[in-house]
């Protein structure tokens, strides 16, 4: 019976061949879709996850000396030295910026590259982050005279050869600094806010530490307490003289949502744009369920002398229920590899529009798979119960009428709206996102990551560490 059913379905399948090809083009772009929405929200939710301990990894921040609302992340010498110097609940801290340089170039080489994203930071960097190293050995790749590379960048200078035991000269000024390259950072599909393309030490270039601090806590250490000790030590150094300014923890987790505190070297995105996310995607898989069943259900109106006669015949609900369970099958499964082709297409075009770099690998991780798979189930037993209801409930008597005995409950004419509807929220969606990108990287009339060269100031501090210096000076401040 089972074969017989299987058989029947297959012939259905391609005898309703306008049908089926709708329902197949709509379940299709209804999965591709929502598979890559499902999977980019996934990952931004899970931004710097896989870092085994970021319970206990907080970024610093204090109160806006500026009269400004909000935090500010970017700390000076000596708040991060003080902290690890007086705080035995401190298990490491790290100071991240960017380095300010006149190009990179491959020892032996003239070629030099000037858009690589260079963090100077010091060896408790990959104590506090767990970014794979080929190498495996971060007390041994970070260090003075040495330099990590990702793994983008060590192909872009050394063109898929071996960049051990090989070094690079940074362009500072006039001078040239050769750095050992220690390790390659490899490739990771989890998401990140920090964003790098290599990695040096401050004392090669600089001796005072400025930037953004992560702080490691050791095991146990409640932050609120801790914090607020912070706060109550009246030595504790800040921009307006020790004591007097309120600093925070923030956690790992909330760091990539900030998105006032970010840096040329730090992504942020808000979470309205994440449950905007969450609403699309329902909304697609609304539109294609709904199409499935309406299309699915007209297709079987045709048929419904069929279903009288195997009514006249004994079947039973059972059978009506292995029926629709075979012809489901058959679409959502052809649908499912025809998705995947749509995907694969599809993604660079979408990392493009949303500033993502979704993988396929990413999208293959088990737990984007079961989500998919209980989103396809779902519509399927919905359908399936839909149907074989409609089947089971023939009147045999009316296989003698010329006319169905039932009518479908669905306007035709939806079809076509659903359709409209769709690529209304594509176009809209689109449009936000490309506004929000305009708003974002709109030209100001300057440069704002330029170095500024002043008297008293060194060459890699910016504008807002100008600003920064110029507030602490007018306020009798100093330290932070």
């Amino acid at each position: 019976m089972i074969k017989h059913i299987f058989l029947l379905s297959l012939r259905n399948f391609f005898k309703n061949k306008v049908y089926s090809l709708a329902i197949i083009l709509s379940l299709a772009l209804g999965f591709a879709i929502s598979n890559v929405l499902i999977g980019f929200t996934f990952r931004e939710l899970n931004t710097d996850s896989f870092h085994a301990k970021k319970d206990r990894i907080f970024r610093l921040v204090c109160e806006d000396p500026f009269g400004r609302d909000g935090m500010m992340s970017f700390m000076k010498s000596p708040v991060p030295e003080y902290l690890e110097d007086n705080y035995a609940e401190i298990e490491a801290t790290t100071v991240v910026n960017t380095l300010r340089y006149n190009g990179i170039s491959k020892d032996g080489s003239p070629d030099s590259f000037y858009d690589l994203t260079i963090l100077l930071t010091d060896s408790s960097f990959l104590k506090i982050f767990d970014f794979d190293l080929m190498e495996g050995n971060p007390e041994y790749s970070a260090g003075p005279g040495k330099m990590i590379l990702t793994e983008e960048s060590s192909r872009l200078l050394f063109n898929h050869s071996s960049p051990f035991t090989r070094s690079a000269n940074i362009s500072i000024d006039s001078s040239k600094i050769p750095l050992e390259i220690s390790d390659i950072i490899e490739g990771s599909i989890e998401n990140s806010h920090l964003v790098f393309d290599g990695l040096v030490y401050y004392s090669d270039f600089i001796d005072e530490q400025a930037g953004i601090s992560y702080i490691l806590l050791n095991k146990g250490i409640h932050p609120e307490e801790f914090i607020s000790k912070i706060n109550n030590d009246a030595s504790m150094p800040s921009v307006l003289g020790p004591g007097k300014i309120n600093y925070h923890l923030q956690e790992l987790e909330d760091i990539y949502f900030d998105e006032g505190n970010t840096r040329n070297f730090s992504k942020a995105r808000g979470k309205l744009f994440l449950w905007i996310s969450w609403a699309v995607t329902l909304t697609i898989l609304s539109l294609a369920g709904f199409n499935f069943l309406n299309l699915f259900f007209n297709a079987f109106l045709k048929r419904w002398k069929e279903f009288g006669m195997k009514k006249v015949l004994g079947a039973a609900l059972r059978t009506f229920r292995l029926t629709a369970i075979f012809e489901v099958s058959v679409y959502i499964i052809i649908s499912f590899f025809l998705s995947l082709l749509i995907t694969y297409t599809f993604l660079p075009w979408f990392n493009a529009v949303i500033a993502t770099d979704l993988t396929i690998d990413y999208l293959s991780d088990l737990r984007i798979v079961l989500l998919a798979g209980v989103v396809i189930l779902v519509i399927a037993i919905l359908v399936i119960l839909k149907l074989s209801n409609y089947m089971f409930s023939i009147n045999p008597v009316s296989i003698f009428n010329q006319r169905s005995p039932l009518k479908s409950g669905f306007n035709r004419y939806m079809l076509g709206f659903q359709f409209v509807i769709s690529v209304m929220l594509l176009v809209c969606a689109i449009t936000i996102i490309r506004q929000t990108n305009f708003i974002q990287e709109k030209p100001l009339g300057f440069n704002r990551d330029i170095p500024v060269s002043y008297t008293h100031l060194r060459a890699h501090e910016t504008i807002h560490a100008i600003a920064y210096a110029v507030f602490c000076l007018k306020n009798g401040g100093g330290g932070g």
